[in-house]
């Protein structure tokens, strides 16, 4: 793909300049110049369009992986926390640091509420609808109103039967994050059932199937007879986090719910961070 990109670039700049000397050559020196930037610009413009094309085509891949009619209940959860800092924030200040948020990812008619989890207040705002659920929460750690306390906030989207939308949410989650100046990884966890058991061979079957269309490496697993678990590594993936001296951007995830008499299927990025 990068060789026909580059090759039709040689290409064109050669027949721009035979097509320039024909006409008369390049007279002036400011001219040359020009030129000079022009065909600078032009490359620069052509890489840049290689590169994104090279972070999307992993993610492509995972989409294309996890499209099947096999699975029901399908779910795509985009979500990040993070550290916002360790100053007391005003109520007043969190909401509107909330309703930015929301603005950004386009949500309105929403719910703000107060609430506390282990003994932290945490500020909420949600919206619920049939495609999906999103909500954010600025959560305190710390008495207050003490001088330093820690200030966190969790963003979460979930997209009801649909999976397609994931990493377009993820781009906008990771602009977010940015302007928020938090150093915090925003994951995409891609959720689906088959019904009834599996077998283990078929479980096996699955894994290396969708490992295999990603084209990942796979980095560590264990297939464990109640739990399926692979975390592998995909170069086409922009991003990843480190085990051990390993980077790892992919994490499958294989089980069965006796309950609901389902077989579950995670697939994440870079890893899934969700309770199964």
């Amino acid at each position: 793909m990068f060789r026909d990109y580059f090759s039709y670039i040689g290409f064109r700049i050669k027949d721009w300049y035979v097509s320039r000397k024909k006409q008369g050559g390049f007279q002036h020196t400011f001219h040359k110049a020009a030129i000079i930037f022009a065909l600078g610009l032009w490359i620069v413009t052509a890489v840049r369009v290689v590169i994104n094309e090279y972070k999307t085509a992993g993610k492509e891949e995972i989409i294309t992986a996890f499209n099947s009619d096999a699975y029901t209940d399908m779910e795509a959860v985009i979500s990040t926390y993070g550290k916002y800092g360790s100053v007391n924030i005003t109520d007043t200040a969190k909401k509107l640091i909330l309703q930015d948020i929301a603005r950004q990812i386009g949500v309105d008619n929403y719910v703000m509420t107060d609430a506390t989890d282990n003994g932290n207040k945490v500020k909420v705002l949600y919206k619920d609808s049939v495609n999906g659920r999103v909500v954010c929460r600025f959560i305190t750690v710390g008495e207050v109103p003490q001088a330093e306390c820690n200030q966190y906030i969790s963003i979460e989207i979930t997209l009801n039967d649909s999976v397609e939308a994931a990493f377009d949410y993820e781009e906008m989650l990771d602009k977010i994050v940015k302007k928020l100046d938090m150093n915090s990884d925003v994951t995409v966890n891609l959720h689906g059932e088959i019904p009834g058991q599996l077998t283990d061979g078929m479980k096996n079957i699955l894994v290396d199937n969708m490992i295999g269309g990603i084209e990942a490496d796979i980095v560590t697993q264990n297939r464990d007879k109640d739990l399926y678990t692979v975390y592998a590594y995909d170069k086409d993936i922009d991003g990843f986090i480190k085990m051990g001296k390993d980077k790892v951007n992919v994490n499958l995830s294989v089980f069965y719910d006796e309950i609901d008499d389902v077989t579950c299927v995670y697939l994440a990025t870079p890893i899934n961070n969700a309770d199964y």
